[in-house]
């Protein structure tokens, strides 16, 4: 699969932005976005990779139901409808496709998960990652630091649920966005992606989160409907 690098000025103002500031380099293939970002974080140099692929209906579901972990094949094949299997087993072929270019780890991997479900690699837990897949697309996260990243489709605006996720200073800012839909779904993300990252289970306290210590960049795809946040601690 061939790729080409993409020069920061190609890319929106706030990637660009933020790009500048943590040395980010982005490469689009036909099928994936791979974003590779090394960053200094007290003297060290730390990396993680993010995987998105929006063409999760081109894959052949059977085949790659062959290729996947028995464990993975497994909890895909409970799902009721195709659309569960395919983001299910999609999101784990993102994992593997990074680990096997970052690590050269071929094998299928098995997963253990914590006591809120965070997934981690059980012959290779210094290998840090993050899953995540909405209706349009699955993301990956791999790093040598704990990360989080959520993707989620951009859906209806629902005042009543966004009262329950945000505080009043947050939902008057959403209320009055070009765009109330995505910018909810915006904040959305910031804060699944900040509980996928420190392992929590989404709670009551959504509302009022303390997401200090944290950082994290989130992007919008109009053009395919979703919105995707990164969260790292500082």
């Amino acid at each position: 699969m061939s790729s080409v690098r993409v020069r920061l000025g190609t890319l929106s103002k706030d990637l660009a932005s933020f790009c500048k500031v943590f040395s980010f380099f982005i490469v689009f293939s036909c099928k994936y976005s791979i974003f590779t970002i090394f960053t200094p974080l007290k003297e060290v140099r730390l990396k993680f990779v993010i995987y998105i692929d929006d063409h999760i209906e081109d894959m052949d579901l059977n085949q790659a139901l062959t290729q996947v972990s028995a464990q993975r094949r497994e909890k895909a094949l409970r799902f009721h409808h195709e659309a569960g299997r395919r983001q299910s087993v999609a999101a784990y072929r993102l994992l593997q496709r990074a680990l096997e270019e970052e690590y050269g780890i071929t094998e299928p991997q098995e997963l253990v998960f914590g006591e809120h479900g965070k997934p981690t690699l059980k012959a290779h837990p210094d290998i840090h990652f993050s899953l995540s897949h909405c209706r349009m697309a699955v993301a990956c996260a791999v790093s040598d630091r704990p990360v989080g990243i959520d993707i989620e489709s951009i859906r209806s605006y629902k005042e009543e649920l966004a009262a329950y996720v945000l505080n009043e200073a947050d939902l008057q800012e959403v209320k009055q966005a070009e765009r109330p839909d995505v910018e909810f779904i915006k904040r959305w993300t910031q804060k699944e992606a900040f509980l996928k990252l420190t392992g929590q289970g989404i709670s009551n306290a959504m509302k009022d989160l303390d997401m200090s210590g944290t950082w994290n960049h989130t992007e919008v795809c109009l053009e395919n409907d979703y919105v995707w946040t990164v969260c790292y601690y500082e």
